[in-house]
């Protein structure tokens, strides 16, 4: 059985969030266009997602990502994520959310800006969008996605040297 994901969850944190691909350590599958297409999805994805991305760096064959995470304490009120949300949604009237819906607003919140969360869909539409322009299918990602939890500005700085 796997091991919770360490998350801090009341203030905010920094995180370097990484995953590699299936393949060999000598398998490159990421060109130019796929390596542009992972960027666009992560700044498509930044309009849904309360996450700030310090860094973002994707290789041949893996990528790393900087991102801000907010604490519970700090997120929007629920008018202003029930609005995010559904301009995100628009052209997907099963997924709006009403104003007054407090627990959508709240799980929305949630989902917001949870690493997790934003993880699991960036690699699930990479995974989709890749299959389908090389003709394969399957899984793409080695396994889990990597987290670690960037501990004060000299740590943050390490990392984005790196």
């Amino acid at each position: 059985m796997r091991n919770p994901r360490e998350k801090i969850t009341d203030g905010g944190c920094n995180y370097h969030l990484m995953n590699r691909t299936a393949g060999g350590e000598n398998e490159y599958p990421f060109g130019d266009v796929e390596r542009e297409k992972g960027i666009q999805m992560i700044f498509n994805l930044a309009k849904y997602y309360l996450l700030e991305f310090t860094s973002i760096c994707w290789m041949g064959n893996h990528f790393h990502l900087v991102a801000y995470a907010p604490g519970l304490t700090e997120l929007p009120d629920y008018i202003q994520i029930a609005e995010r949300h559904n301009s995100f949604y628009k052209d997907n009237s099963s997924k709006l959310i009403e104003l007054n819906d407090i627990p959508a607003c709240r799980k929305a919140a949630q989902d917001m800006g949870d690493i997790s969360h934003f993880m699991k869909t960036l690699q699930q539409s990479y995974t989709c969008y890749f299959n389908k322009t090389h003709d394969r299918h399957g899984r793409l990602w080695a396994g889990r996605f990597k987290s670690t939890i960037i501990d004060g500005h000299d740590g943050l700085m390490t990392v984005l040297k790196y």
